[in-house]
Formats: structure tokens, C-alpha cells, sequence
């Protein structure tokens, strides 16, 4: 399977590093990851007693198939925005990791192209998007129908899935509640015992919720419309609220607590070497 990258800014614009596009890209370096280690010796035996992760670099060279015309579309993207870029890479899935643009090179003539170098600096773990999805809808009978991924529960006013989180440290999650609710909650499970959970003390009908969990962007906004409303101190304190999901085999229960219909989304953000 062909690699792909891409990047893409906080407006939403894309610039694809494709053949189809005009580019050509070689020589990657930093895909992966690299530690810091510190040691402690005893006799013939090193213990390590210090891990730390530096700021990882991504390099590759830039043939610009259109030459000047190609060099200078980068330069007019780059224009807008060099910093908290996301680069997409994607193989047999896809994953992204937010990067800085820190140096191209003076592009130079090679085999008849132009061709530069870029050097982009690694926020972030590579992030790997995962949607989990709730449909519930008003009780009958108390059934609760199953449905593969991405998890679809009709008939019920509260709703149950497994889910195994991947990565290497905890997943961020984005939860995004629509229609009626009364005081919506969520319990993360691992082996029958809760260890996170979420509950807002709000009744409203055709409401839409969104709770952010992510590091640097953590709150819980009410919409209406394009009115935006901050329900921080709606939430109950007597729980954990910014979900954080462990990576492991886990069991996610949501109860509306009305029988209006209900959507409950989960975006899960998993973080992975590489």
C-alpha cells in the first residue's frame, strides 16, 4: 500500500504531498520514536531510573513535480500557518500528530526538479481517531440491540459497549450529547469496577453537549444555534467529568434518563509511538 501525508491547518485546509498533487517526498526521517534513557549500574546489572521523551523531529525531502509553481503553493500554505499543523500519515490506517513547521530549505535543482528539505518538530504522540456511537431511543421491553462498530443502540434509555483503547497512555475523549436529556451520565468500567465517570445536573430538550477532555483544550460547553453557552458549573463535582480512557479491554455505560431520543458521541483520541 502506497504512504500518504498530508497537512492540515486549524482552518481546515489540506496540503496533500501526493504525485497527483505535484509532489514527490524522500528520505522521511522520524516516524518513530526515540527516548532519553538514564541508567543506574549494580555490579553487572543496569537499572533504568529515568525515561524522558525530547521533542521528536520529522525531516523528508520536497520534489516539486510543477517546480517553481509547486515551491511556491507550499510557501502561500505556510503563509497561513506554520505551527500546531496536524501531518496525517496513513498506511493501513491513519494517524496524525500535531507538528510545528520549523525550516524548508532553499530549494535546488535535483534530476531536473526542484527539490527542498523540510524539518517539522513533533508535538504529540501520534493520534489515532476513533468515533464510538450511541442511539437511544424510548424503552421496549428493556431490550437493548447490539450492532457492530460504530456501535449503534436503539430502543433504550441507556446504552452499553465494549471497547478496547489502544496506545500508549491514556486516550483523550471529545463527547458530544444531542436531543433530550435529564441529568445525562457516563460510567467507564474495567472488570465490573467503575474508574472514571461523568454526570451533568442539566434537564433540556433538543440540547446539544460537548464535553472536551483533551490536555489543553478541557471544558463543557452547551449550543444553540451558534449561541455557545459554558456549563462548567453544571457538572457534578463528585465526578471525574474529563473522561480519560485507559488502554485496555473497557465497558462504557450512558443513561439519558428520559426517553426522548438521544445521540451520545464519543470521539476517542488514542496516542501511539508511531
Amino acid at each position: 500500500m502506497m504512504r500518504k501525508f498530508y497537512i492540515e491547518n486549524s482552518k481546515g485546509q489540506k496540503f496533500d504531498f501526493s504525485y497527483y498533487s505535484g509532489f514527490l517526498i524522500s528520505k522521511i526521517t522520524g516516524l518513530g520514536f526515540s527516548y532519553n534513557m538514564s541508567y543506574i549500574k549494580y555490579d553487572h546489572i543496569f537499572h533504568g531510573v529515568k525515561k524522558d521523551e525530547p521533542l521528536g523531529e520529522i525531516s523528508f525531502d520536497i520534489i516539486f513535480l510543477n517546480g517553481y509553481e509547486g515551491y511556491q503553493s507550499l510557501i502561500e500554505y505556510l503563509n497561513i500557518e506554520t505551527t500546531n499543523l496536524k501531518l496525517y500519515y496513513t498506511t493501513t490506517d491513519t494517524k496524525f500528530v500535531y507538528v510545528d513547521f520549523v525550516n524548508l530549505s532553499k530549494s535546488e535543482i535535483a534530476d531536473g526538479h526542484l527539490k527542498s528539505t523540510a524539518i517539522l518538530n513533533k508535538k504529540t504522540y501520534w493520534i489515532k481517531e476513533r468515533t464510538l456511537i450511541l442511539n437511544l431511543d424510548q424503552t421496549i421491553n428493556g431490550k437493548i440491540y447490539p450492532y457492530t462498530y460504530p456501535f449503534l443502540y436503539n430502543q433504550t434509555t441507556g446504552g452499553k459497549v465494549r471497547i478496547k483503547i489502544g496506545g500508549v497512555t491514556k486516550a483523550a475523549t471529545v463527547i458530544e450529547i444531542t436531543g433530550n436529556i435529564k441529568n445525562p451520565s457516563l460510567e467507564v468500567k474495567q472488570n465490573n469496577n467503575v474508574i472514571t465517570s461523568m454526570k451533568l445536573n442539566i434537564e433540556k430538550n433538543n440540547a446539544r453537549i460537548v464535553i472536551s477532555s483533551i490536555p489543553n483544550e478541557q471544558y463543557i460547553k452547551s449550543y444553540n444555534g451558534n449561541t455557545e453557552e459554558d456549563i462548567y458549573a453544571l457538572q457534578d463535582f463528585e465526578k471525574d467529568n474529563f473522561i480519560l480512557l485507559d488502554p485496555s479491554d473497557l465497558e462504557l455505560e450512558y443513561n439519558s434518563e428520559t426517553n426522548g431520543e438521544t445521540t451520545f458521541k464519543m470521539f476517542i483520541y488514542e496516542y501511539h509511538l508511531g
